[in-house]
């Protein structure tokens, strides 16, 4: 389980009310694959290196089964994934033989993911497509067998069949060894096959902290005549608004109770998950 009580970052010359993240208070259930959502500039980035060790909190904890952790603590319990991995002027081989010093690190399920991402067997790193670099450095993360492993944007450039790939390795060894799984990414309307919990920040602030499940449900649209559905939408919460002549559409938090649509002969939906994604977002902007 990882726990981040009052957990705030800012960097120099920032102050508190500007500060990359204000103060969060999550939990993360383990062996849960949960994503992290949110615009660019939300604290996702910022959020995960704090998780992985790379970075210390401003103020507040971060708490891995019960126990405040230091960065060097999170970083043995975590691997990290990002867009561009920084791997620099060095070469697969070189790569490999370091990672091939972490405890637990399974040799055989390197070599599964790297025939599935299609990756080269020996190179420079720098020399691979983004793609390819994102893929080599899932492999190693997956094959690292860490208890918690850290995918921020970490399929860029994948094409659609390896981030398809990807996903099924991250559901199979959530299921199957029990890891904690960690992603953010743009790619929002694919996180709905792989995710069970959603976090979604902007401007470091936490805007949903709940179940996929309950996201998804959560916001519907109302469609009808357009004083039928001001009527029936009094007092509720609505994110957008769309005219349509003398159709009105609302998203909102949250259904209407059948015997209110049936009154006003109005039409309900559910939204997506990147739809639903997109509208709290734009109404946090206004």
């Amino acid at each position: 389980m990882i726990q981040l009580d009052g957990v705030t970052k800012r960097y120099r010359g920032q102050s508190e009310s500007d500060a990359a993240l204000q103060p969060l208070n999550l939990t993360i259930e383990p062996g849960s694959i949960t994503g992290i959502l949110g615009p660019n500039g939300c604290g996702k980035t910022t959020l995960l290196r704090m998780i992985a060790g790379q970075l210390e909190p401003s103020a507040g904890t971060i708490r891995v089964n019960g126990a405040a952790t230091t960065t060097d603590e999170r970083v043995a319990r975590c691997v990290i994934a990002h867009e561009g991995n920084n791997f620099g002027e060095i070469s697969m081989k070189e790569v490999l033989g370091f990672a091939r010093l972490r405890p637990g690190w399974d040799e055989e399920l390197y070599q599964h993911c790297a025939r599935r991402f299609d990756l080269p067997e020996r190179g420079k790193v720098e020399k691979l497509s983004l793609g390819k670099q994102s893929g080599f450095a899932a492999a190693l993360a997956l094959a690292s067998m860490a208890p918690i492993v850290i995918l921020d944007e970490g399929h860029a450039g994948m094409d659609v069949p390896t981030r398809y790939a990807l996903y099924e390795e991250i559901i199979t060894a959530n299921a199957e060894r029990g890891q904690t799984f960690l992603i953010s990414t743009h790619l929002v309307a694919e996180l709905d096959r792989v995710i069970g919990h959603l976090v979604v920040l902007n401007r470091g602030m936490v805007l949903a902290d709940e179940a996929a499940d309950d996201f998804t449900t959560r916001f519907v649209t109302v469609t009808g005549p357009a004083s039928a559905v001001r009527d029936a939408v009094q007092n509720r919460r609505v994110l957008a608004e769309r005219a349509l002549g003398p159709t009105l559409e609302v998203t909102l938090d949250g259904p209407l109770p059948a015997d209110i649509l049936e009154r006003g002969r109005l039409a309900s939906a559910p939204l997506t998950m990147q739809d639903a994604f997109a509208a709290l977002i734009q109404e946090a902007g206004r």
